[in-house]
């Protein structure tokens, strides 16, 4: 306080001493002045805009319409959307019958998920021993791969044969003809043989049709949920 006393005073002593001083015009002290000028003629140019434009009535356009009318909507939903919190601020919202449905859907879902977790955690040291069907499945895709094997090494060894002599290739041919359906027969009668025999469900294939069928159930009370409910109608359900 006292160091902005001690300003003032010096200000009004340098205004004392400074009275009968004349200041002689200089480059900038005229353009501050023109300055000025423009921007009082600027200021008193408004002023006699808006007097001469006070008593004229604008009419409203399309535009100026649509854009109040939006503006009014707008403000309507805020206010909507505060009595709404306001009104809502103590209110305890109850479960709903969609609410417990979901809940126990996804509780549902998530003991599923946690069983397939813990079923790969108990057999991932497994070792699952080779059934009768693996055994065949194994055979007759090894005897696949030697055929295309085969196949492979005469399109390599032919590369470069003159095909004017038909009949090393007609032969060729033969040959591979008649492996392909030893190797069908083979199928057929292997097939035909293991017609009646029971394949006895391993370890992992009982996992598998439980989850399987866990599964089907889950998804089939989920259509039947919401078939059920297809003509309920949420609002009233949930504002009463």
């Amino acid at each position: 306080f006292g160091q902005e006393q001690k300003w003032k005073q010096e200000g009004r002593e340098t205004r004392a001493n400074l009275k009968d001083v004349n200041i002689t015009d200089t480059v900038e002290s005229d353009i501050r002045r023109e300055q000025f000028g423009q921007e009082k003629k600027w200021k008193q140019e408004g002023r006699d805009t808006r007097d001469a434009l006070k008593d004229v009535v604008v009419t409203e356009s399309i535009e100026g319409n649509i854009r109040k009318e939006q503006f009014g909507q707008e403000q309507k939903w805020k206010q909507e959307g505060r009595e709404t919190r306001a009104n809502l601020k103590d209110v305890f919202v109850t479960e709903s019958i969609e609410g417990n449905i979901r809940k126990e859907q996804f509780q549902t879902e998530q003991k599923w998920k946690q069983e397939g977790r813990e079923t790969r955690d108990k057999l991932k040291d497994v070792n699952i021993t080779d059934t009768v069907e693996s055994g065949i499945r194994k055979e007759q895709f090894g005897q696949e791969q030697k055929w295309k094997q085969e196949g492979r090494d005469t399109r390599a060894n032919l590369k470069d044969v003159n095909m004017a002599v038909p009949s090393i290739e007609t032969d060729i041919r033969k040959e591979q003809w008649a492996k392909e359906q030893q190797w069908k027969q083979e199928g057929r009668e292997t097939r035909a043989n293991l017609k009646n025999v029971v394949i006895t469900d391993s370890i992992e294939a009982g996992i598998r049709k439980e989850q399987f069928e866990k599964e089907q159930q889950w998804k089939k009370e989920g259509r039947d949920t919401k078939k059920g409910y297809e003509d309920v109608n949420m609002a009233s359900a949930f504002y009463g």
